[in-house]
């Protein structure tokens, strides 16, 4: 194995790593927000500097493997590649905190009451999350059709979300705060869902 590929085989661990801590703290999200896990959601929040970090810190990695090792034709092609996923894996784990402060906030408030559909499709941005880990271990093409049909399924759910928020705003307008936080959160995912699907195409 030649000085290059070797540091690509080293970026893509640090690659795994950093999609394996965002489908963590998304899987916590999850499990937070049906259980309202106040405490939780709120240690959550506390991550983004340190997954910020992270991200920096592969992003150097991959200027570093370039300026040592010059790479050309593939090797480049396969460095680039791991450099946008690894942006895109950035904003994901942003989205995950920003869906956590929105919750928060909505858990701060008297009323408990989320509609089902809200954990329906956090459900759905969770169980697809994962998929980035086989596209890192080199199997994009086999998960590519997989994750293009959830995003259709996703997005079909994203349009029932926004009718039942809608039709409990109409019945409950002394909630707005409660359901627009509720619509942000599923704007949040809705956005996850196509960085999720936009990764494994890098590869």
């Amino acid at each position: 194995m030649s000085l290059v590929e070797q540091a690509i085989k080293s970026l893509e661990k640090d690659l795994d790593e950093q999609a394996s801590q965002t489908v963590s703290l998304m899987e916590r999200v999850n499990v937070a927000i049906a259980e309202q896990d106040l405490a939780t959601i709120k240690e959550i929040e506390q991550k983004e500097e340190s997954m910020e970090d992270q991200s920096n810190g592969f992003q150097e990695h991959c200027f570093r493997v370039l300026a040592t090792h010059q790479p050309v034709a593939g090797d480049l092609l396969k460095i680039m590649g791991l450099f946008k996923m690894g942006q895109d894996l950035e904003r994901i784990a942003s989205l995950v905190v920003r869906i956590a402060r929105k919750a928060r906030k909505i858990m701060d408030l008297p009323s408990k009451d989320w509609p089902q559909e809200i954990f329906t499709q956090l459900s759905l941005v969770t169980e697809a999350l994962p998929h980035v880990h086989q596209v890192v271990n080199g199997h994009a093409g086999e998960e590519k059709e997989g994750l293009i049909a959830r995003e259709l399924k996703s997005n079909q759910h994203k349009r029932h979300v926004r009718e039942v928020i809608e039709d409990r705003l109409k019945k409950e307008p002394d909630q707005a705060r409660r359901y627009m936080l509720m619509m942000g959160i599923s704007r949040h995912l809705d956005r996850m869902m196509k960085l999720i699907v936009a990764t494994s195409e890098e590869i």
